[in-house]
């Protein structure tokens, strides 16, 4: 999804550079009054608005999107990383528990055999 709105962005400032070249070089050659000029330069530059906005909102969305569904995801492997760390914390517990009562086993053996 990242990748598509990479593109989408490139294309859109393809576009906004290819309407920004446009207009100059029309206003180069083309013979018109000021007024009649900078009404097509305020209507480009509306037009350039317009779509840098709706941009702007998908790419919004396609980030609300993106953490809508990777922050679930995110959550359930922190919660399954937390239980994992519990039983492996209880395993050397019970292990220690066990070295613990061989340890004593031991002793109480070496102790009987003198």
């Amino acid at each position: 999804m990242e990748k598509e709105i990479l593109k989408d962005w490139k294309f859109w400032a393809s576009i906004g550079a290819g309407f920004i070249s446009g207009a100059v070089v029309a206003l180069m050659y083309a013979p018109m009054e000021g007024t009649e000029a900078r009404k097509k330069v305020r209507d480009l530059a509306d037009d350039l608005a317009c779509g840098a906005s709706y941009t702007a909102k998908r790419a919004a969305n396609a980030a609300q999107n993106s953490l809508t569904m990777y922050g679930g995801t995110v959550q359930k492997a922190g919660t399954q990383v937390d239980r994992l760390f519990k039983a492996v914390t209880a395993g050397v517990d019970e292990a220690n528990r066990v070295r613990e009562a061989y340890k004593e086993r031991a002793k109480a053996a070496r102790n009987s055999s003198r």
